[in-house]
């Protein structure tokens, strides 16, 4: 599907250090996480789309200032600040892939 082939087109253009077993990996966890998301707002009887469109909107500006810090703490090898920043971003846009994948890969350098 078409969110599949962007995820790992940008997840392999930004992590191109990472051997491929990681890299896959980690689109794995990050595929894991976002289905699960949709699958508890289904089971909670929210329209998705209503819900996608709504939450989107109210937390993209505010994500994004934490994206930016978690990317920031994960240049600095602070990979469990990471973790806290992009967690906090996934509150505000849980549909924003980018920060799944960056948590995702937070976590396995964590070890």
């Amino acid at each position: 599907n078409m969110w599949f082939t962007m995820t790992t087109h940008k997840m392999s253009e930004k992590f191109s250090v990472l051997p491929q077993p990681i890299l896959d990996a980690a689109l794995l966890f990050t595929l894991r996480q976002h289905t699960e998301h949709i699958r508890a707002l289904m089971f909670e009887g929210n329209d998705v789309k209503e819900s996608f469109q709504k939450t989107c909107q109210d937390g993209e500006i505010r994500s994004a200032v934490l994206k930016d810090k978690g990317n920031q703490f994960f240049n600095e090898g602070s990979f469990e600040s990471a973790i806290s920043n992009y967690q906090q971003a996934i509150l505000l846009n849980p549909f924003n892939h980018i920060l799944y994948s960056n948590r995702a890969f937070s976590y396995l350098k964590t070890g």
